[in-house]
């Protein structure tokens, strides 16, 4: 293994020992030497990969949501040169944030800590803001499609992505998390007759 390949994957370890660790026990708890112990690695390669510990936490809430946008690209990928029919593009939307792959319990628990922060760190707040536009944006280009009308379209994307989050918010604070397709139950019912469950 090269030394680029080693970096990258001491890197990807740290940052998922850090997302674990804060759905754990935490943001402030999430020590860089209680991440580099789950990382089984040494703390000072906490401080080799990342500046400080903000720098490896704000990674840590990228990652949360990236294998949301990880499946949405996936599920887009189509025979080469067809267009994706806008329904499509709107359960993909919608799915990527639901699949069990993506939302765990886990990742859904770091990432409502790590969201509940961005009043007060601007990191974190832009991380959010960057989340939440691609997240709308996606919905946003099939929804424009389906309703035909831009201004309700953005109105529903808006609802749709507040919902996709506050099932987040439920998968990781109620117990057992939520039951299943009763994310993609709700979202039918919010976005009908559009969005229909695969």
């Amino acid at each position: 293994m090269g030394r680029a390949a080693l970096d990258d994957l001491r890197r990807a370890e740290l940052v998922e020992a850090a997302v674990e660790s804060v759905a754990r026990i935490g943001v402030q708890a999430a020590t860089t030497a209680r991440i580099a112990e789950t990382a089984d690695l040494s703390p000072g390669l906490v401080h080799h990969y990342f500046a400080d510990k903000e720098d490896l936490l704000a990674a840590a809430y990228k990652a949360t949501r990236k294998p949301a946008a990880a499946a949405y690209a996936r599920a887009l990928v189509v025979a080469p040169g067809a267009a994706v029919p806008p329904r499509l593009r709107l359960i993909a939307a919608v799915e990527a944030h639901l699949t069990p792959a993506v939302l765990t319990p886990v990742r859904a628990a770091a990432w409502t800590q790590f969201t509940a922060l961005t009043p007060y760190r601007f990191a974190f707040a832009r991380i959010r803001r960057a989340q939440r536009c691609r997240q709308e944006s996606n919905l946003r280009a099939a929804l424009v499609a389906l309703e035909g009308d831009r201004q309700t379209a953005a109105a529903l994307a808006q609802t749709a992505a507040l919902a996709l989050d506050g099932l987040w918010v439920e998968a990781a604070t109620r117990e057992g998390g939520l039951a299943p397709g009763e994310g993609e139950d709700l979202m039918a019912a919010l976005l009908a007759p559009h969005y229909v469950p695969e």
